[in-house]
């Protein structure tokens, strides 16, 4: 029985045997040594041939990176100068603005207080003007008038009367320009004029006849 099972075996055997040894195969596995040579003399030859370059990438690398990580580092100081300048630019504006609040506040008082003062001083100088107006019209009739009031003859300019004195007691005596001031009023250009020619005698009558 063990004879019998062991022929075939051996049968077997020597029949792959046969089938490794055919010229074919071992061509083929000649080859695949060949190639598997090959590669690995190609790995071992790129191995030995790449640590430089691979170094010099790596040192490329390394500088690309330090070149980026110093833009970044400048890209974050300018943003931190770019919001200081507008912190300080708000800064100054709120500082300015209320400044200004405070300007307009103060020419806003002290406009009111111009306004209250001038019209304060309107009502005074209206006051006065009508005061000089009235006193210009009935002047002749105060006490202070040195004149008889039926003597006055009222112009109102370029002076304010003519008074022929004594000519209502039917004997006149002279003729007076009486120009009539208050308070601290001055006498006009054209009533000076009118004063000086007076005082200089250049006073004349005319009798015109139509």
């Amino acid at each position: 029985m063990r004879a019998a099972g062991a022929a075939p075996t051996s049968k077997r055997l020597v029949h792959w045997m046969d089938s490794i040894l055919n010229p074919l195969t071992i061509v083929l596995i000649v080859s695949c040594i060949a190639l598997a040579i090959a590669c690995i003399w190609l790995v071992v030859a790129v191995l030995r041939s790449d640590p430089d370059r691979l170094r010099t990438q790596l040192r490329d690398r390394d500088t690309e990176i330090q070149r980026l990580g110093g833009l970044a580092a400048q890209a974050q100081a300018a943003e931190a100068t770019r919001r200081e300048e507008i912190k300080a630019l708000n800064d100054r504006l709120v500082a300015e603005t209320s400044s200004y609040k405070d300007e307009i506040t103060a020419l806003q008082q002290a406009h009111a207080g111009d306004v209250k003062t001038a019209r304060k001083d309107a009502i005074n100088r209206s006051g006065s003007v009508l005061k000089g107006k009235v006193m210009e019209q009935f002047g002749a009739v105060f006490p202070e008038f040195p004149f008889d009031p039926r003597d006055a003859r009222f112009l109102g300019g370029p002076v304010d009367f003519v008074v022929f004195d004594g000519l209502s007691d039917g004997e006149l005596m002279q003729v007076v320009f009486v120009e009539i001031k208050t308070a601290q009023s001055k006498l006009s250009p054209r009533e000076r004029q009118l004063q000086a020619v007076v005082e200089s005698g250049n006073v004349d009558w005319l009798e015109l006849r139509l």
